[in-house]
């Protein structure tokens, strides 16, 4: 289990940008608002505004949807654990990336990162549009 909090501490602590999360950005509302259609537009603004500044996005990893596969434009980094947001008795139901726009970001790499312990694995990812898939490589931190 990874608490919200500790995670923005990391983030910040690294990019020294806050970590956007559409649950957090709006105080009451469930977990259940990161399933909606809403979160494909708000990736997209995030996206945008990386264009002037760096933007770390807390969001569910739904490789299966549209909105995901404009996530290789950052650096992407999966999350393990679940993230239990402030005031829940219980961990996200879905697993989590925290995904890093802008130039403070590596869009060739892929991370695997543990908070907790203060642990990430990269791996390299050479990614083909043209034929619509991507190659992984290992790669040292």
């Amino acid at each position: 289990m990874i608490e919200f909090a500790n995670l923005e501490e990391a983030v910040s602590r690294e990019f020294d940008v806050p970590l956007l999360a559409p649950v957090a950005a709006l105080p009451g509302l469930s977990s259940r608002f990161a399933y909606g259609r809403r979160i494909g537009p708000w990736l997209r603004d995030a996206i945008k505004r990386s264009e002037a500044e760096t933007v770390a996005c807390l969001i569910p990893a739904r490789t299966d949807t549209r909105w995901w596969w404009d996530c290789r434009r950052g650096e992407i980094r999966f999350l393990r654990g679940r993230v239990r947001f402030p005031g829940a008795r219980n961990g996200a139901p879905f697993p989590s990336a925290v995904v890093i726009f802008g130039s403070l970001a590596d869009s060739s790499r892929c991370g695997w990162w543990d908070v907790n312990r203060n642990e990430i694995n990269f791996s390299r990812i050479d990614w083909n549009d043209a034929l619509g898939e991507c190659r992984v490589s290992p790669q040292a931190a």
